[in-house]
């Protein structure tokens, strides 16, 4: 009785250990599929970065050539007393530049840039009377074009800072999720490693109980072929006494 009591815990106790690590190993599932999505937002995330980055650094050199070229034909316009052609050769450097696009949003800027690419110094002396406003117009431009320059520098450290922040966040995301699947990965083993054992036991106790059982059905059958035996013993040497006594009886004698 106590070793089918103690089979009946073992076997209790295998159900709940292997429900356990089916449980454990449903959850680590889960946690996998978060892991990868996790990895995958943290992937599309760089990308994007990298495209802002590259967007960035395109802006930045063209306005920065922007400026360097208008800086360059105001100097030279100076230097030379006035000399056109130092912003008939911005005009055309601007002409070929992709930036035309952004000169073109503003009228007065497209203006100047048309008027100093039809200058030439035939006309140098019609054109030199609206030098000055035109100098004006490109120190302006040349500020604004810096300011883009600092706008564009100032957009990329606010983006880098949020592609930072999120990918800090999916980091401890993704450390948590691995940090959790590794205790329940140790769990799940733990569990296995339980239902093992108890398999082990139980497969110990049903061979003892079945020896014992076996000792003890042939120990019975001895016992019962023993006392078989020895009612027959018992039985024949009644039948022997009692022959004996007829055989004395018949003889005339009387037992002693």
């Amino acid at each position: 009785k106590k070793a089918n009591e103690e089979m009946e815990m073992l076997q209790a106790d295998i159900q709940k250990y292997a429900a356990d690590a089916t449980k454990l190993g449903e959850e680590i599932a889960e946690l996998d599929e978060n892991i990868a999505t996790i990895i995958g937002d943290t992937n599309a995330a760089m990308k994007v970065r990298d495209m802002e980055h590259s967007d960035f650094l395109t802006s930045q050199n063209d306005y920065q050539q922007s400026v360097d070229a208008l800086a360059s034909g105001i100097d030279t316009v100076k230097a030379q007393n006035n000399d056109v052609s130092g912003f008939v050769q911005v005009g055309n450097n601007f002409a070929k530049s992709p930036l035309m696009k952004y000169l073109s949003q503003d009228s007065e800027e497209a203006d100047a840039i048309a008027m100093l690419q039809q200058a030439s110094p035939g006309n140098a002396k019609a054109f030199g009377a609206h030098l000055g406003p035109i100098i004006q117009m490109f120190e302006e431009m040349k500020d604004k074009f810096e300011g883009k320059v600092s706008d564009t520098e100032k957009h990329e450290t606010e983006d880098n800072h949020e592609f930072m922040m999120l990918k800090q966040d999916l980091d401890n995301q993704k450390q948590t999720a691995n940090s959790a699947r590794d205790m329940k990965a140790e769990l799940k083993a733990k569990a296995l490693q339980s239902a093992a054992d108890a398999k082990g036991s139980l497969a110990d106790s049903t061979g003892t109980r079945d020896a014992d059982t076996a000792y003890l059905m042939d120990t019975e059958a001895t016992c019962s072929a023993k006392s078989s035996a020895f009612e027959q013993r018992q039985k024949l040497r009644g039948e022997e006494i009692e022959a004996l006594e007829k055989a004395i009886e018949i003889l005339g004698g009387t037992p002693s």
